[in-house]
């Protein structure tokens, strides 16, 4: 494909792919790629324009005629008014591809994106300091430039199927922390698979990404194959409004990995009873804590007041004492 290019899906199997370059190699009208294999050339008498005047039969024409993977590729940049009028249909995936995506570009296409849409921006690069609302919103996700990506950014994932974070981040262990802390919190599912690349010469640290977590080591095999890493796994603390409630993170290759599965996709019956008797230990001590502390306060309390009562009569003592010094003639200035 020519370098630079956004690629959208439309009803499962149609591609618009719309190229910011011409490959030299190819004519200059539209080109139909059928099963990536058998190539249409000039399906359409027109050239691109006819795209940029009524792009909406084309679509339908191009799915009645073909059942399989096709791909309808335009290497001239389409206008404002036509690129419009394709995105008014419900694209099913946004993958932009290479170069250099503007912002305002990729402002549009995330206005235009539905929750359930994919969205991927692969081998392209995305502008500095980038922020909005709906970028950690969809259904899928795969950001290979993730400079502008921040850890709190990963806490608005709600229900995602795989997400895909780059290896130019710069999260710190403690910043992994924070995200598997607030998974367990979350009222709702967040994502099945994270997979966030790194590229830090600092090692991750069970002892500091899994800080203040309850956790069970699992040797792999979870629904992953037996010769992954030694997984540590742990629970979510809300099961009334979540299915996932089981998550492991592990990391392999440079990348931090994290899953969750229900109950039933987790399998070990044995280590997840393990897990929840851990959970109820570690509720009861918090229990057994919290009433300690609030002891304490109350002993505390005890012990001040009684110390203020001493104080104060002490203090009585001594008023009294200057009183019946000063009935005897005793000046104050000499007391």
């Amino acid at each position: 494909m020519a370098p630079g290019y956004s690629r959208l899906v439309y009803d499962s199997n149609t591609t618009l792919v719309v190229s910011s370059e011409r490959d030299s190699r190819q004519q200059r009208q539209p080109n139909i790629f059928v099963r990536a294999a058998v190539v249409f050339m000039g399906f359409f008498e027109k050239r691109h324009n006819a795209v940029e005047q009524s792009p909406s039969p084309i679509l339908e024409l191009v799915s009645a005629c073909f059942n399989g993977l096709f791909k309808i590729r335009i290497y001239e940049p389409l206008n404002l008014v036509s690129t419009n009028r394709l995105l008014e249909h419900k694209w099913e995936k946004f993958s932009l591809c290479g170069g250099k995506v503007k912002e305002a570009e990729l402002q549009c296409l995330m206005n235009i994106a539905g929750p359930e849409a994919s969205f991927e921006v692969i081998r392209c690069k995305i502008p500095e300091k980038f922020r909005h609302e709906k970028a950690f919103s969809f259904k899928s996700i795969i950001y290979d430039d993730a400079h502008w990506i921040q850890i709190e950014d990963l806490f608005n994932l709600q229900n995602a199927d795989v997400v895909k974070i780059g290896d130019n981040n710069d999260f710190t262990n403690s910043e992994y922390n924070m995200l598997i802390e607030h998974w367990i919190s979350h009222e709702e599912d967040m994502f099945k698979k994270l997979e966030i690349g790194r590229k830090r010469t600092g090692a991750l640290h069970v002892d500091w990404v899994l800080e203040d977590v309850v956790f069970l080591e699992v040797d792999g095999g979870i629904g992953m194959g037996e010769d992954e890493e030694t997984m540590y796994c742990f629970l979510a603390k809300n099961t009334t409004n979540r299915t996932q409630t089981v998550a492991c993170v592990y990391w392999k290759n440079k990348t931090f990995h994290m899953q969750t599965f229900t109950p039933q996709e987790f399998g070990r019956e044995e280590e997840y009873s393990i897990l929840k008797c851990l959970n109820e230990q570690e509720n009861l001590n918090l229990i057994s804590e919290l009433k300690q502390i609030k002891q304490h306060q109350a002993e505390f309390m005890t012990a001040d007041t009684e110390e203020l009562v001493e104080i104060f009569d002490k203090k009585c003592q001594i008023v009294q004492k200057i009183d019946e010094l000063q009935d005897k003639g005793i000046p104050e200035d000499s007391i």
